[in-house]
């Protein structure tokens, strides 16, 4: 398997070419039972249909519209509109199985690619992805001095540490 090519890594004719990093094989340690995976499962799927999740950018939302979500508009307390996205468990289960399996993970220096293939249990060690720091996004209405009708809505960004 080291020496076989990934099926695809974003290239329309499924084409890899030059050297990536392969990993170290390894024995997966299966943390959960299958009694464990599927409550998981059950319970993901059923956060995702309700409540489901707030998206705060109409295009993303009209996205998930356009491809079978439940999408309705609310206003928080503060007076922000969202839309509150509803995914039923069909179009999650038909979206996950249209993932690919495998792909390769781009790098400045093509050796230093990865092969991320969901078959083959691979560990690669690096500096980590962790997101550690992140950014919080509040929405702040301001009100003109000269004429108070003139309301603009301006994102407020906030850094976070984890």
């Amino acid at each position: 398997m080291d020496n076989e090519q990934p099926v695809n890594n974003g290239r329309i004719d499924g084409s890899v070419s030059g050297p990536y990093r392969q990993g170290v094989l390894v024995k997966p340690y299966e943390r959960l039972n299958r009694d464990h995976v599927k409550w998981l499962d059950d319970a993901s799927m059923s956060i995702l249909n309700d409540p489901g999740i707030w998206c705060y950018n109409k295009r993303a939302a009209n996205l998930f519209k356009a491809h079978g979500a439940e999408v309705r508009e609310e206003q928080e307390a503060s007076g922000t509109f969202f839309w509150r996205v509803s995914l039923p468990q069909g179009l999650v289960r038909d979206a996950v199985s249209k993932a690919p399996s495998r792909l390769i993970l781009g790098a400045r220096k093509p050796e230093n690619r990865l092969l991320l293939d969901a078959e083959v249990p691979r560990v690669y060690f690096g500096t980590g992805s962790e997101a550690n720091v992140w950014v919080d996004v509040r929405m702040e209405e301001f009100v003109s001095v000269d004429n108070s009708q003139v309301k603009v809505k301006v994102p407020r960004f906030r850094e976070l540490r984890g």
